[in-house]
């Protein structure tokens, strides 16, 4: 079994939604018989019900399930579609159609209908009562998921919500990809000395078809090349859109010996990007976000300064660790594989030129960017400074361009946690004249 098989098979468990109603469906029909033998050797009478009645209950409950199991998925659906309209397509591969609460909700609606069905089915002469009552239970569990998931739902699809579901996603990315705390002084990284000291190169191509690059085997490229006593390079980026007879793999020394298929297995492509080992996606849909919501028709800042919030979280957590592993060395110190990583600056500009741009004329805006990028300079060692130091430059520029008043230029370049609203830190700001008209009516 190939390591791109045990990957591709594991996005699919997490990013499918009819798998656990599947189960729920088969689940139902193991346990139907299991109750109607049970019943029918114990011959409890446990509600009283006649066959008519018992009918018309089984009937109720196999009905209204699947009508509340139609209403939630449609209602949910639609809820969904506004809401990536609204923040960015990208939204829908982490929306609540793919949260555990949301499909384990789906499989129990899609369970009760099974199972009342079922027992509408064998009441013919004699009710089976313990199963009925099962299915009544089962019915009354409905309700309490249904009102909870409505709930859950109209929560998870505020924008705060998709945001912070979001940056939490990419949290885990950046601790997994980036693990090591950095330190005041991180070398520069000098690849191009270790491919040219291994001589001869091959170079494989992508025949499979084109895609994003989702996710590589590091460990077994590097134990392959190891192995090989050679080197191998991954030519793309994760995250990038590799097109048929691109670059995929740079090899040399020995590794020039490796077999394609076992190379080409060791990496993952699809149709978009994914969290799995690219950081830098979430601060791209924390980007698309804030620039979707500082669009003419939707004009929602507050919305944009909410998105800049969680930005300004993963780029602190970004900045406290090292940046500089792209290539992994064997145990004796000999470089094996080196893939390409984005660095300090691209995480910068992709967390902050757009949405300095599409909000240059936003007071919260302009002064939300400052004060993260004030905080920044603060709290992170100094050689993440120049970045950002860039940027804090490039935004006052935007800012005296943007407003022509100088009253709105001196609020517009000033820091503000909140866009606008929050009080200035003591000491900061010069305490106003005094104006009669703020004294209370006698």
């Amino acid at each position: 079994m190939s390591w791109r098989f045990r990957y591709q098979s594991r996005l699919f468990l997490r990013s499918t939604l009819w798998l656990t109603p599947a189960f729920s469906m088969l689940l139902a029909m193991i346990v139907t018989p299991l109750l109607h033998a049970f019943d029918e050797r114990t011959r409890w009478a446990l509600l009283g019900y006649g066959v008519e009645g018992a009918r018309g209950v089984a009937g109720a409950i196999a009905a209204s399930t699947f009508t509340l199991t139609v209403l939630i998925f449609s209602v949910t659906l639609v809820a969904v579609q506004l809401s990536s309209s609204q923040l960015s397509p990208r939204v829908i591969a982490s929306s609540v159609l793919k949260d555990r609460q949301a499909q384990l909700a789906l499989g129990l609606f899609v369970f009760t209908f099974i199972l009342s069905v079922a027992v509408l089915g064998r009441i013919e002469t004699r009710v089976p009562e313990l199963s009925l009552l099962i299915a009544m239970i089962f019915s009354v569990l409905c309700i309490a998921v249904f009102l909870y998931l409505i709930d859950y739902v109209a929560k998870a699809l505020r924008p705060v919500s998709v945001c912070g579901r979001i940056a939490q996603a990419g949290l885990q990315v950046i601790e997994t990809v980036y693990p090591d705390p950095v330190s005041e002084w991180s070398p520069a990284r000098h690849v191009e000395n270790d491919i040219r000291g291994n001589g001869q190169e091959r170079v494989i191509r992508l025949t499979a078809a084109s895609g994003v690059l989702l996710a590589f085997d590091s460990e077994g490229l590097t134990a392959a090349a190891r192995q090989a006593d050679g080197l191998i390079v991954l030519v793309p980026q994760v995250g990038d859109f590799v097109i048929i007879g691109e670059p995929l793999f740079r090899l040399f020394g020995g590794a020039t010996s490796l077999k394609d298929h076992e190379l080409l297995t060791a990496v993952a492509l699809g149709p978009e990007r994914t969290l799995t080992q690219d950081p830098a996606f979430a601060l791209r849909i924390l980007a698309d976000i804030a620039n979707k919501a500082l669009s003419p028709g939707i004009n929602d800042p507050t919305t944009a300064v909410e998105a800049i919030d969680y930005s300004h979280w993963l780029l602190r957590e970004i900045g406290m660790r090292r940046l500089d592993n792209g290539a992994i060395h064997d145990e004796t110190g000999q470089t094996r594989f080196i893939f390409r990583t984005p660095d300090w600056e691209d995480f910068v500009t992709l967390a902050v030129s757009e949405t300095r741009l599409y909000g240059a004329g936003s007071l919260q805006i302009a002064r939300r960017l400052r004060a993260m990028l004030q905080n920044l300079i603060e709290t992170l060692p100094s050689h993440r400074h120049p970045p950002l130091n860039v940027q804090l430059d490039l935004l006052r520029r935007s800012v005296a361009r943007s407003f022509a008043d100088p009253e709105d230029c001196a609020c517009a370049g000033e820091g503000d946690r909140q866009g606008q609203g929050s009080a200035s830190d003591v000491g900061i700001k010069t305490p106003a004249a005094h104006d009669p008209r703020d004294d209370p009516t006698p």
